[in-house]
Formats: structure tokens, sequence, C-alpha cells
């Protein structure tokens, strides 16, 4: 006859291993990938985003933007294609003055579309490099 027990689950709360950090955000000092950029750090954490941002992304996003008046909904859908989903769980636990949300609004905004200014060769007064 042979017996196993889960030997993690005997283990006290002390024992176990931290919780993992989503993929796409890093601790303080942590080396962040080669492929990823950093957009922004809250209480020690890194947020980063891809390095190339897949062009579908942008389209949905001004998609999105051209159907609804408020950007709002636009914004959202960004956030959670280019982010993703494990990624905003951890930033809905970070509290974020009104200053602090405006801006990683704004920066996942200005990197996604810099993004789509980069392929295109536009300089961000929209003339052509």
């Amino acid at each position: 006859m042979s017996f196993a027990v889960n030997e993690e689950l005997l283990q006290g709360p002390d024992s176990r291993p931290e919780a993992q950090l989503p993929e796409g955000v890093f601790e303080a000092g942590q080396e962040i990938p080669p492929d990823r950029v950093l957009l922004f750090e809250v209480n020690g954490r890194q947020y980063t985003g891809p390095k190339k941002v897949d062009h579908r992304i942008v389209f949905r996003y001004l998609r999105a933007v051209r159907r609804d008046e408020d950007s709002s909904v636009a914004m959202a859908n960004l956030l959670g294609d280019a982010l993703g989903d494990a990624v905003l769980d951890a930033l809905a636990t970070e509290e974020l003055s009104d200053e602090e949300f405006r801006q990683v609004m704004r920066v996942v905004e200005k990197h996604m579309m810099g993004s789509m200014e980069a392929t295109l060769g536009n300089s961000s007064n929209g003339r052509r490099k």
C-alpha cells in the first residue's frame, strides 16, 4: 500500500511561499525583462507593459473611441488589453490619489499610442519624421 499527503497543505501560514506577482509586475529593483518597459511604480511594485505593442490593441482602442463619446470605456479596454486582467487586479489593490490615477492612465495611453506613432513614423506634432 502507498500513502502520500500534500505536505504544503500541512505547513503553517508562515512557511508558505509569498504570493507571486502577476506577469508584468515586478518588485522595485528587480530586473525587468527586455521585452517589457517600465510604465510606473507604486508602493515598491514596478508595473510594466509590452515593449512592442500589438497593433490590434491600438485598433480596438481607436474603434472604441470612435464609437463612444465617453473615452472612459475605451481607456478601460485599453488598460485591460495592454496590461492584462491580473495586472489590473494587482493595481486595484493600490491606493492612488486622483493625480496618480490620471498619470497612470495617461502613461499607458501614451505608451500604446507611441507605439503606433513609432510604426508610422509620426512625431508627436503629427508630422512625418
